[in-house]
């Protein structure tokens, strides 16, 4: 399996944090679709070690959707996430 390059890790980060800013201006229709299509682009990616920990942190993210909490779930997507993908605290370049 070709790893992943790193301009596929900035997109799907950007898509999370796209849906995290979605969901945290109260978008959740919005917000939910965008982060469908994140997921979709992380399990075409296949398993990478970064995506086996970004996976790790998914079902947090995905429990705080479930309880409607709206801003951990922002957290999640605009922080968390992308920080883990691509392994920086910085996605905004």
């Amino acid at each position: 399996m070709q790893p992943i390059s790193e301009s596929e890790r900035l997109e799907i980060a950007k898509k999370l944090q796209e849906a995290g800013a979605l969901f945290r201006t109260g978008q959740e229709a919005y917000g939910a679709q965008t982060l469908r299509s994140a997921i979709n682009m992380m399990l075409k990616a296949g398993q990478q070690p970064s995506f086996n920990e970004l996976m790790r942190v998914l079902p947090e993210a995905l429990a705080a959707q479930a309880r409607q909490d709206w801003v951990g779930l922002a957290d999640y997507l605009e922080f968390d996430m992308p920080e883990t993908l691509l392994g920086t605290t910085d996605t905004t370049e």
